[in-house]
């Protein structure tokens, strides 16, 4: 009878401990649950705030990019009225300035020809061919154009007023032209490296070669052909293009 009390006994105590030990764990289980709900609702909640703010954050940076562009669309119909005005005047200025230089080698031109005592030289002939083209692109409107024929057109009268004036021409220094002048060799030339009849020859031009006068020596014209190559040739040889 003592012996099965004890058991009893001994069954209470396993028993209770048990209880004992699953009401802890459920307690703590249910503690850690509730902490974990807790963290959770609170990174939700931290995770919504940050989307609201990059939403508003979003919305300012469209509306300033909206405002940005508006600017850059003014500035750029701003600069593109100043830059039509600034061509506008320049054109009414070149017009005026070619008008100008236009009337001034036609009077050159006119007074080399009018000499009794100078024939007529291969470069009054060329000088007067570019005087009539620059009129022509003038009348056209084309006022750049017409300042590049007036200029080499002068260039031509300058260079025929400075042979005449130079006592040898061998002697006298060569130069070269501001504005280049586009030519066609008439006939099968030879292209010298030096002006002169008795330089060396660098190569035979075939007539109807493109070369561009870049200056001159006495009645020789320095001249670039089509692959490069740089010499002289009389100015007799060569007509407009």
């Amino acid at each position: 009878m003592a012996r099965c009390s004890l058991s009893t006994r001994c069954l209470g105590v396993v028993y209770w401990t048990m209880f004992s030990l699953s009401a802890l764990g459920l307690s703590g289980c249910a503690s850690w649950r509730a902490e974990t709900v807790t963290t959770c609702t609170e990174e939700q909640q931290e995770i919504g705030r940050l989307r609201e703010q990059l939403a508003w954050k979003d919305a300012e940076i469209s509306r300033l990019q909206t405002h940005l562009d508006a600017r850059v669309k003014e500035r750029e119909e701003t600069t593109v009225q100043a830059a039509r005005a600034e061509v506008k005047l320049r054109r009414f200025a070149s017009e005026a300035e070619v008008a100008s230089r236009l009337a001034e080698a036609e009077v050159a031109l006119q007074a080399l020809q009018a000499r009794p005592d100078a024939p007529e030289s291969p470069l009054q002939g060329l000088a007067r061919q570019l005087l009539d083209k620059a009129l022509a692109a003038f009348q056209r409107g084309e006022h750049s154009e017409a300042a590049d024929f007036t200029a080499q057109t002068r260039q031509l009268i300058d260079m025929q007023l400075a042979n005449e004036a130079a006592p040898d021409r061998q002697a006298a220094p060569k130069s070269s032209f501001k504005v280049a002048i586009p030519l066609r060799i008439q006939v099968d030339a030879r292209l010298r490296s030096q002006p002169g009849a008795g330089a060396d020859v660098l190569a035979i031009l075939p007539a109807a070669t493109l070369v561009t006068a870049v200056g001159f020596h006495g009645l020789w014209l320095q001249v670039q052909a089509p692959n490069r190559a740089t010499g002289w040739v009389s100015s007799k040889l060569v007509m407009l293009p």
